[in-house]
């Protein structure tokens, strides 16, 4: 409260005497001044305000009648005094903030969606009872195709020719089906012969793999998916037991179990450099061997 001054003059001339008067605080004085200090007191720790609410955002005082129990013994009278601002801020700060329980919150979740991952990751038996699955979804389909009919005597004409030449209309199966029938022969097998080499008797390993030419780079990926989609094997490098892959230009994705593969004309001229015999392969497929070309002829 402002202190109230009285002068008292003499005549008009001269102060006589100078009163000072002081009045006492009131109680509800006293709250405010020690809410304005408690004021002071926050802006100069930013930190404190920071940690009382997030983003910012204050969060409401706890109520005084509900926030900490009386101890026993004790009842709340008049002379009780209710806690200041102060003591409201420091139980707050003590208090884990919003970020700190999110934190430990995202934490859990995340183990948490670990383990059921790591519960949930399929084995090599899952995948393999899935894909045989599929090769026995699709098998319908391969029966219902205009050269399924055909299989024996198309096996039967290799048998005893060394090249047979096969017209069918598109999408009768030719490309797919033909290294199906084959993978299976006796003759289409891994062997070992031996071979007389500059007076010297050698023993190689020659065939066991069927080769499929075809004159660009995405119907050879396209179709050894789709073969492999109808065995019911992994494709190419994914797997050690994979038993269709494919070589083009920069990709080849095969592995030392592939019997069937695909692969462009001039990998298949690449491979000619290395090896003319191609005593990899047990039989050459020619596919669109219509579409003349250098590749072809050669």
């Amino acid at each position: 409260m402002p202190e109230r001054v009285h002068h008292r003059f003499d005549d008009g001339v001269h102060p006589v005497n100078e009163l000072t008067f002081t009045s006492a605080p009131t109680p509800r004085a006293a709250s405010f001044a020690v809410e304005k200090a408690s004021k002071k007191r926050k802006r100069e720790r930013p930190e404190i305000i920071s940690s009382i609410g997030y983003s910012g955002v204050k969060q409401p005082a706890p109520n005084p009648d509900t926030r900490s129990p009386l101890p026993l013994g004790e009842s709340k009278g008049a002379d009780s005094v209710p806690p200041t601002a102060q003591h409201r801020v420091d139980e707050v700060v003590n208090q884990p903030t919003r970020p700190t329980l999110e934190r430990k919150l995202k934490s859990t979740t995340a183990h948490s969606n670990r383990s059921t991952l790591l519960s949930a990751k399929p084995g090599p038996s899952h995948i393999h009872a899935s894909l045989k699955a599929k090769a026995n979804a699709l098998d319908g389909l391969r029966k219902a195709l205009p050269i399924w009919s055909h299989a024996e005597q198309i096996r039967q004409g290799l048998r005893s020719k060394d090249v047979v030449l096969l017209v069918g209309e598109t999408g009768s199966g030719k490309s797919t089906q033909v290294p199906q029938f084959l993978v299976d022969e006796p003759w289409c097998r891994l062997q070992s012969v031996e071979l007389s080499e500059a007076s010297n008797i050698v023993k190689v390993n020659v065939g066991g793999c069927i080769a499929i030419t075809e004159p660009r780079r995405v119907a050879a990926i396209t179709l050894a998916r789709r073969v492999a989609e109808e065995i019911g094997t992994p494709l190419g490098s994914s797997s050690p037991a994979s038993k269709v892959g494919y070589s083009v230009r920069f990709d080849n994705s095969t592995s030392p179990s592939t019997r069937i593969k695909f692969l462009t004309e001039g990998m298949l001229l690449q491979e000619m450099l290395r090896d003319p015999w191609l005593r990899e392969y047990s039989a050459v497929v020619v596919d669109e061997v219509h579409e003349r070309g250098v590749n072809v002829d050669l």
